[in-house]
């Protein structure tokens, strides 16, 4: 479930590092503090999400790579997992070009 998902994200050292957090500061800049899928605001505190495209459980050596890294706000990055989960709960999703799952909006 989300609450799961987000406990062990908590506990996970590498959310905590000094080189997530510098490179999360360096994705908020770069994306303006704007979620990338629908461009609102997400300067306030717990208003943004640094979405992994390709998921850092299959591909840990692009958990740091700005290239695999985009602003999402809460409500895209909600969907953007319900919509993995529902359509193949075993498989990363497809990446287009855009940078989101195939056939996500």
């Amino acid at each position: 479930t989300e609450r799961r998902r987000r406990a062990s994200k908590r506990a996970d050292p590498f959310y905590g590092s000094a080189e997530w957090l510098g490179v999360r500061t360096a994705v908020l800049r770069r994306d303006r503090y704007q979620c990338v899928n629908c461009s609102k605001n997400v300067s306030g505190k717990g208003a943004a999400r640094i979405d992994h495209i390709k998921p850092k459980r299959i591909y840990p050596h692009l958990a740091l790579s700005m290239g695999n890294l985009r602003t999402l706000c809460v409500g895209c990055d909600n969907a953007r997992h319900y919509h993995d989960r529902h359509n193949n709960p075993r498989a990363a999703s497809p990446v287009g070009l855009d940078g989101l799952p195939e056939g996500w909006q």
